[in-house]
């Protein structure tokens, strides 16, 4: 499989860049942590939390419907729901 895993620092657009990967329908194993286990030398990623943080103005960039830039907020996403090898 492929997985795509974004780092950055805080503020760089990581959540925004994730939920216009939503918005083009890709699964979500995680805003926040990457969980990886190798099992017989192959890796798997294990989804986490499907919720995607975004500040109101990413929101509402990608069609969600906030208002308030200066608040953060928690959207549902559609989740992975076991591990993914890669």
């Amino acid at each position: 499989g492929t997985a795509t895993v974004v780092f950055g620092e805080p503020g760089a657009g990581k959540s925004t860049t994730l939920g216009m990967l939503v918005k083009s329908g890709a699964k979500v194993l995680s805003d926040e942590i990457v969980v990886i286990q190798f099992i017989e030398g192959k890796p798997f990623l294990y989804p986490f939390v499907p919720l995607l943080r975004l500040w109101g103005n990413s929101a509402q960039y990608l069609g969600y419907e906030q208002t308030n830039s200066e608040k953060k907020y928690e959207f549902p996403v559609p989740p992975l729901e076991e591990a993914f090898p890669l």
